[in-house]
């Protein structure tokens, strides 16, 4: 008979195994019949306690269509589900399940759905509700064939592969002596398609950094730091334009990259140019207004639900596209898109940089939240942690910033 810790190793990663396998199923198109949805997404011990805390999408060939969750509030004559208004819905017009994504729904639906899943207190085995989407910009379609939004930012190699792992991304560590044109790369089998995330050693790219501390390799050769630069979609091999990659898959890829570029980050490569035959040279806008807007708006609804459970929650408010945090020594203003900080300090306002040794320093006790932050959320919750106690902050390089010009 197992050990109980070994048994529960065993659970914990069978549980990883398959909620990984869950969530990439968000971009894909398949679909299942009823029978197996409730088998082995509701009654299986297992998965059942993974797909019981997701949101589905029920559909029939005619054209019905609903979107709805498991719930124990079941009466006799009903199936167990219920939409975002907590409506029963009869499942004896559904054919086919497929998971729910955020792009799925008009922005009222998605809004009652993140109300449904907070008010229930269900934490998502992966952020659904809340999940951040992307979608083409007006700066992409002038360069039809590649996404440089994500160009141009210094990364930590060694982060970014494993992150690549986590994400099911391919990627193989590469030094300036070998292995020197390494791509990130995904295949999507489902969709006939697979993208490419393309990464420079500095040093290659620009022979006069070579002597830099860009170049810095490890003891076995490999260099620490790559720059991004442009994404590619190809379908049967042929790259193919933005505008034909699904728009389920665009986003997953592009919130993929984002993760990458925002956690392994060091900074902006002042460096970066276009590579050739790779693109126009164009560093296009990251969001357009209508993404920046769903952002602002993802945020300052997730913030607004857990700055509640905080001690700094009475010196925080939530503005427009920012988050106001009063401290003691000044106000300051945190964007809500980037997170960026400023001071709003006379004769004019100023940005600051906040050590990242402080931002760990955090202590955030969010177990009783059922909502997963996503990177940037829970940076701008640190930082605004930081500001709120401005006064005990001991950091020279901080306190340098908040003087008084």
């Amino acid at each position: 008979m197992k050990s109980v810790p070994r048994l529960a190793k065993e659970l914990e990663q069978a549980y990883f195994a398959q909620r990984t396998r869950i969530e990439a199923s968000l971009a894909s198109p398949r679909t299942m019949s009823i029978d197996h949805w409730r088998k082995y997404f509701i009654e299986h011990p297992l998965l059942g306690f993974l797909g019981r805390r997701l949101i589905w999408i029920f559909r029939n060939e005619g054209g019905w269509e609903a979107s709805g969750l498991w719930s124990d509030e079941k009466r006799p004559s009903e199936d167990g589900v219920r939409d975002s208004s907590g409506a029963p819905i009869d499942l004896s017009h559904a054919k086919t399940v497929g998971l729910w994504h955020p792009l799925s729904s008009d922005a009222a639906e998605l809004q009652r759905w993140r109300d449904r899943i907070f008010s229930l207190s269900i934490r998502q085995p992966f952020r659904q509700a809340f999940r951040e989407f992307y979608q083409v910009t007006a700066d992409e379609r002038k360069a039809p064939m590649h996404s440089n939004r994500f160009a141009g930012v210094l990364m930590r190699q060694h982060q970014l592969s494993s992150l690549c792992r986590v994400r099911g991304w391919d990627y193989r560590l590469m030094g300036a002596g070998f292995d020197g044109f390494n791509v990130p790369g995904k295949a999507l089998p489902q969709w006939n398609m697979h993208v490419e995330f393309y990464v420079d050693l500095p040093s290659d790219r620009n022979p006069e950094l070579a002597a830099s501390g860009l170049s810095e390799q490890s003891g076995s050769g490999i260099n620490l730091f790559v720059s991004s630069d442009q994404v590619r979609f190809y379908r049967d091999q042929h790259e193919i334009p933005l505008d034909e990659v699904p728009a389920i898959v665009y986003s997953e890829i592009m919130r993929d990259v984002d993760l990458f570029t925002s956690v392994c980050a060091i900074g902006t490569d002042e460096q970066w140019t276009d590579q050739g035959d790779r693109g126009t040279g164009l560093r296009t806008e990251r969001f357009n207004i209508d993404e920046v807007t769903g952002l602002i708006e993802l945020r300052a609804s997730i913030l607004s639900r857990v700055l509640p459970y905080t001690s700094i929650a009475d010196r925080c408010r939530l503005e427009k596209s920012w988050l106001e945090v009063r401290g003691q020594l000044g106000t300051y203003h945190l964007q809500l898109v980037w997170g960026g900080a400023v001071l709003l300090a006379t004769p004019h306002p100023r940005w600051l940089n906040i050590p990242r040794p402080l931002l760990d320093a955090v202590s955030l006790d969010l177990a009783t939240i059922p909502i997963d932050l996503d990177y940037r959320t829970e940076m701008i919750l640190r930082k605004a942690h930081v500001l709120a106690d401005d006064w005990k902050i001991d950091s020279p390089d901080l306190i340098r910033q908040l003087m008084p010009e």
